[in-house]
């Protein structure tokens, strides 16, 4: 019996281990400023019409799990580069920069709701 390879093209394994290390340094490089962002974010519960909102806990919660996010994608990542499962890498890279959209969407949706008012 023969054994069937697949060959994957040296193209696409370059540029995933590009992009993992590209996009990694950045998310490294970015938690200094989620530091910083997260010492500030018990300041959502400062409003007395927080109270009954569900806004500042899912904002706080999505911000305080952002670091949890970028380490985990980060070994997620390696462990399917290795596995040589290069397309999927792509895909759990962009999970970090999901949650920072997904936490400024919140953000930008308590500010006009607010004007609303």
């Amino acid at each position: 019996m023969q054994e069937q390879t697949i060959h994957i093209s040296p193209f696409k394994r370059k540029a995933a281990l590009i992009i993992n290390l590209i996009s990694h340094a950045i998310y490294l490089l970015s938690l200094p400023v989620w530091y910083y962002v997260s010492l500030f974010a018990v300041a959502l519960f400062d409003d007395p019409a927080a109270d009954g909102s569900w806004f500042p806990y899912t904002i706080y919660y999505l911000i305080q799990g952002y670091l949890y996010v970028v380490l985990g994608s980060i070994a997620i990542a390696w462990i399917l580069y290795a596995r040589r499962s290069y397309g999927r890498t792509f895909f759990v890279n962009a999970f970090p920069v999901l949650l920072v959209l997904l936490v400024l969407l919140l953000f930008w949706i308590a500010d006009a709701t607010r004007e609303a008012m």
